[in-house]
């Protein structure tokens, strides 16, 4: 019997199932590491904007924020900002720089008109109503939060010749603990010809992403998906063999 240390673990390593319990904490660590210490980042995602141009500039923004670290990680969202350019055809602004000043909500006709009785009758899907005023909010892991920004600038001006641009491209800054996020998207005017300069005229997002990053983005997914299923068949295995050599 070889009693030399070198002999033991060599005898170790060739045994199947010492690699498979190697793994098995291999993959209990990065677990453990993704659950309990990863602490995930803030992301955001956003469709449409709405632009008023008179009497004040004025970008209403519907954002979702969501927090991708574990549920017991947490993060502020401390304050939105905004640098607004007229990216179509035309005469070019120097560009606008926007402040998340408030929220607000939509509304349906009916609610509008119970809570503003006295209010001038306009014809719209919906009606954007005051909620409450910029503050910091908490977004925990796992989570998701929804508001509707009303970006305005630092001092009320009138920007009168911005006009309605068909096309606008809006960077955002979101300032949270857990760092900066940086957004450029480009938007399109859904309705040139109902424009209004009084009123918010709905913008929709322009992807810029080829056929080739959409290809490539699908086939990363496909392999994050293979990854975790190897993984899981994996760790089943290794239990399973675990539990063969101790019986």
């Amino acid at each position: 019997m070889d009693t030399k240390p070198e002999g033991s673990v060599l005898n170790w390593i060739k045994r199947p199932d010492s690699w498979l319990s190697v793994s098995a904490a291999g993959i209990s660590l990065i677990t453990f590491y993704l659950v309990y210490l990863s602490g995930g980042r803030v992301q955001i995602e956003t469709a449409e904007v709405g632009l008023r141009v008179s009497p004040n500039v004025s970008l209403l923004m519907p954002v979702v924020f969501y927090q991708t670290g574990p549920p017991q990680k947490q993060s502020v969202v401390k304050t939105v900002t905004a640098r607004l350019l007229h990216a179509g055809p035309g005469p070019k602004s120097e560009g606008i720089d926007l402040e998340w000043d408030h929220s607000n909500q939509f509304i349906s006709k009916e609610d509008y008109e119970i809570r503003y009785p006295k209010a001038e009758k306009e014809q719209a899907k919906d009606y954007v109503v005051y909620e409450a005023r910029a503050y910091p909010f908490i977004l925990f892991g796992r989570n998701s939060a929804t508001k509707i920004l009303a970006l305005e600038p630092p001092a009320p001006a009138q920007y009168e010749m911005f006009g309605v641009p068909p096309m606008i491209d809006v960077s955002v800054v979101v300032e949270t603990t857990a760092g900066n996020i940086v957004a450029t998207s480009k938007y399109r005017l859904k309705v040139p010809s109902a424009a209004d300069r009084r009123t918010y005229n709905w913008y929709t997002h322009v992807s810029e992403r080829g056929v080739l990053q959409r290809l490539m983005d699908r086939l990363r997914g496909m392999v994050a998906v293979h990854v975790k299923r190897q993984i899981a068949i994996l760790s089943t295995s290794s239990s399973v063999m675990s539990s063969l050599v101790r019986s």
